[in-house]
């Protein structure tokens, strides 16, 4: 008895992602980077990642941080007056980035 075999051949998706280890670039947005003391910020998320372990860490400049998964928004309060850095950390096992933008507090 002669066996027979059936092959599929799917279609072969490229992506520089897979291939390159899932290089991560951190990127955020802000609802507003002026605002006063006592005042909710937004900050969304837009980093461009593909690997499920993706961590982000938000930065406030006041002493406060934040450590969420994935591509999440974060809010924070301000209690003082004055400039601060707000850095978002992206990291993954192999790969990490970062961004920072200036929020002024009246």
């Amino acid at each position: 008895m002669t066996k027979k075999y059936l092959f599929i051949i799917l279609p072969a998706v490229i992506c520089s992602h897979c291939i390159f280890g899932g290089k991560i670039k951190a990127c955020f947005t802000v609802d507003k980077s002026t605002v006063n003391v006592g005042d909710t910020v937004t900050f969304y998320n837009c980093s461009e990642y593909k690997r499920a372990d993706t961590r982000a860490q938000w930065i406030f400049g006041d002493g406060d941080g934040k450590y969420l998964t994935g591509n999440e928004q974060a809010v924070h309060v301000y209690k003082k007056s004055g400039e601060y850095e707000v850095t978002l950390l992206m990291g993954s096992p192999e790969h990490g980035s970062e961004t920072i933008k200036i929020i002024t507090v009246k």
